[in-house]
């Protein structure tokens, strides 16, 4: 779905590239506490599959009906409601990938996870690409309940969850939840909310980039291929940095991968050069998907572990509606290259956030 919104939303249905960051804003940020509720409930409750499942089938539920949708207010009620579905899955499933995950490798099998689940993110631009001028947009959103369907009864059927440290009574878990906000996890939160201020969505790289290549709206889903296969490959590699040289090394190359790429954008460059911009993108993307949450197990305690990945989702969320309705509005006020100026400052200062970082054993880091 992702790869048609940029057409659909700026060039079929005419919304302005500031309403556009509303949308997108909102739809994060308004479910970004619910991912904190999501981890707290984990960690208390457990169940952490049955949680997970219910979120992708929420979403998988929801994306179809983008088919129907003609006017902003339509589209952002299925963005939400897409989002509340993300918000529920994800705190659960990174924490259940982390248990399941060789001592010593939790970089690799968030990298794996990564690149799997980008695969589709691959593939699915190219066949909507192909199945667009059959059976237009409304029919190939239509078509996404049937890989969706599916991916559920994966989940619900097959995948197994792995053992998780005792839960918690209400009592342990506030006193010790009270102390993320404490020591070297207090620091990166600091940096991750640095970080997604220049996170701005996707659709205003694709929009810079094909304005600076003066390309044909239809071919942006082709851009947005471009990026994914970049995802897909730089997953596993940075799951295989960060087991090498450190979590916070690996994470600060991953923002400056960013830093690289908004630069690059907020040139008038040639297209050959456009298309590079997306590619050091797209590796930016898997990397960061991959060091952001692997290095979390090492900052806090396990016990609290779902919590840590639920703050951590809330402040990306929360830091999206501000980054996006800005980005909008720096591109309707002053054009593509404020936008990405603006970027390059924030991941520059997200990575001199992590600077007073250091890694403790959870033992020390939080105890209850």
């Amino acid at each position: 779905m992702l790869a048609l919104l940029p057409a659909y939303l700026l060039m079929v249905l005419k919304i302005a590239p500031e309403l556009v960051g509303v949308i997108e804003g909102i739809a994060e940020s308004a479910t970004a506490f619910l991912r904190l509720f999501s981890g707290a409930l984990a960690d208390i409750k457990g169940k952490r599959k049955l949680i997970t499942t219910a979120g992708y089938a929420l979403s998988n539920a929801v994306k179809p009906l983008m088919g129907l949708a003609y006017t902003w207010d339509s589209v952002l009620t299925i963005r939400v409601l897409d989002r509340v579905g993300k918000g529920i899955r994800t705190p659960p499933r990174d924490s259940m990938i982390a248990d399941a995950s060789v001592e010593g490798k939790v970089g690799r099998a968030f990298g794996v996870h990564r690149t799997l689940d980008q695969l589709g993110a691959v593939i699915g631009p190219l066949v909507a690409f192909a199945l667009l001028p059959f059976l237009g947009y409304s029919g190939v959103f239509f078509s996404i309940a049937i890989p969706g369907g599916l991916a559920v009864l994966v989940i619900a059927l097959f995948v197994k969850e792995p053992p998780m440290s005792a839960k918690l009574s209400r009592e342990r878990f506030v006193k010790g939840f009270s102390k993320l906000f404490k020591g070297s996890f207090a620091y990166y939160m600091a940096s991750v909310a640095a970080y997604s201020l220049a996170s701005f969505s996707f659709i205003f790289v694709i929009y810079r980039a094909s304005e600076l290549a003066g390309l044909d709206p239809s071919t942006t889903v082709l851009l947005y291929a471009l990026i994914q296969a970049f995802h897909v490959a730089s997953g596993i590699p940075a799951g295989e940095l960060f087991d090498r040289v450190g979590g916070v090394k690996a994470v600060a190359i991953s923002y400056l991968t960013l830093t690289l790429c908004y630069l690059m954008l907020s040139l008038k460059l040639p297209a050959l050069m456009v298309f590079l911009a997306l590619a050091v993108y797209g590796l930016h993307k898997g990397f960061i998907e991959t060091t952001q949450r692997a290095i979390i197990p090492s900052l806090v305690d396990p016990r609290y572990k779902n919590s840590a990945y639920g703050l951590y989702n809330t402040m990306v969320g929360a830091a999206i509606l501000p980054s996006n309705i800005l980005a909008g509005f720096l591109y309707s006020a002053f054009g593509g290259w404020a936008v990405f100026i603006f970027g390059t400052i924030s991941s520059l200062l997200a990575t001199a956030l992590l600077l007073p970082i250091t890694r403790r054993k959870a033992s020390t880091s939080i105890t209850a």
